[in-house]
């Protein structure tokens, strides 16, 4: 079949799943959660910025007990390389893998919605003489997050495998010009200088290509070598390669918040407000942990293609290198952000992490989208969600 008729095909089968995907995740952001008293909840919240307070809708914990998952399950292969190697061992085991994190991301949901639904009743916004407020609001929260998941799964488009980073981050990017909107009101009446703001987007286009170098580092491979054809063929390889790049600084944000709560017992004696302390040694502590995680995923590479490795062990360290000049730039980019935020709290939209996210994403679109073709080029990152959540990989 002739390659520039099947790319038109593609691009539209695509597009119309991109279309209602999308359509289905905006409609149920505004669909209200049943049981709710909606005029207290508005008076609760006519403080917020954020218009979804008002609403909380069935939505409202969107993809974070899938994230938080997946997360926590990257972690866990990294600390047991043989849990990684099993699942990569056969499409069974990668399926049993699948779902196992997902009856573990609704049975989170359902701990977080109990929890949110008692909190509501506790302040009066759900009714205490509904008896079935709460399983329903319960039972509501679990098949949003299951009608999430299978979303995710559902939208494919040209190089990013299923939808769970594009749909994680899509929020965020959209939020862009209301963000931009309040910087600008705020100059206008006076309570943030220009020079501020001009300071900010400067700051912003510095992090931005820090992210597109170290980027561009991980995903780097010398042409003439055995692995990188077989990765330019295998699509778990592009995952494990995309997991290098947007994981480390995520994976290192939960490890030192864990860290954080020793604080307390470390330093029981200490009175006063602590936030600032905290906050500043979570930012410490973020980016000490990052070039950690970014070695663990070397040697993930490294192990998994143990026989080539052992024959170019140069070209192992040249691996080990790329890997940990790119953590290291992204831990320098991440505290730098996190700083700022700490310091001028207006500038607080964005983290290091959801930055170093929408930058692999938007590069491997790009990528794809050069190449005229619904695969990715050679050398470009593909951004699927997780081995764990997507289909199966191929047996060959």
């Amino acid at each position: 079949m002739d390659r520039r008729r099947l790319a038109p095909q593609m691009s539209g089968s695509s597009i119309a799943t991109f279309a209602v995907v999308f359509l289905v995740y905006a409609l149920g952001a505004w669909i209200p959660l049943p049981g709710l008293d909606a005029e207290k909840l508005a008076s609760m919240t006519s403080f917020s910025l954020d218009p979804s307070m008002a609403r909380f809708s069935i939505f409202s914990l969107g993809l974070v007990p899938l994230f938080t998952v997946l997360a926590h399950a990257e972690i866990a292969k990294l600390l047991f390389p043989r849990l990684a190697r099993w699942q990569e061992a056969s499409c069974r085991n990668a399926s049993r893998w699948n779902d196992v994190l997902r009856i573990s991301t609704l049975v989170l949901t359902a701990m977080q919605g109990y929890g949110i639904m008692v909190g509501l009743r506790a302040v009066g916004v759900v009714d205490d003489t509904d008896a079935i407020a709460v399983p329903v609001g319960l039972a509501t929260f679990v098949g949003s997050t299951a009608l999430l998941i299978w979303l995710v799964d559902r939208l494919r488009l040209p190089g990013l495998g299923n939808g769970f980073w594009f749909l994680w981050l899509a929020p965020l990017v959209g939020a862009l010009p209301a963000t931009f909107l309040q910087q600008v009101d705020l100059i206008r009446t006076g309570g943030m200088a220009p020079s501020m703001m001009l300071f900010g987007l400067v700051y912003a286009l510095v992090a931005a290509l820090l992210a597109v170098t170290a980027t561009l580092i991980v995903i780097q491979a010398p042409k003439t070598d055995e692995a990188s054809q077989a990765r330019q063929k295998n699509r778990a390889e592009t995952q494990r390669i995309l997991a290098a790049v947007i994981w480390p600084p995520f994976l290192a944000s939960i490890a030192a918040g864990y860290l954080i709560l020793l604080y307390p017992l470390v330093w029981p004696a200490q009175g006063g407000d602590l936030s600032g302390a905290i906050a500043v040694s979570h930012i410490v502590a973020t980016a000490l942990l990052l070039p950690l995680f970014s070695y663990f995923y070397a040697r993930q590479r490294t192990d998994i293609h143990g026989a080539v490795s052992d024959a170019r062990d140069d070209e192992s360290t040249r691996l080990l290198f790329r890997y940990g000049l790119a953590g290291l730039l992204q831990s320098a980019l991440c505290a730098g952000i996190g700083l700022l935020v700490w310091i001028y709290p207006v500038f607080g939209s964005w983290s290091g992490a959801q930055l170093i996210a929408v930058v692999a994403v938007t590069m491997s679109l790009a990528s794809c989208w050069r190449s005229g073709s619904g695969s990715p080029p050679p050398g470009a990152v593909v951004p699927v969600a997780l081995r764990t959540t997507g289909s199966a990989p191929s047996a060959g």
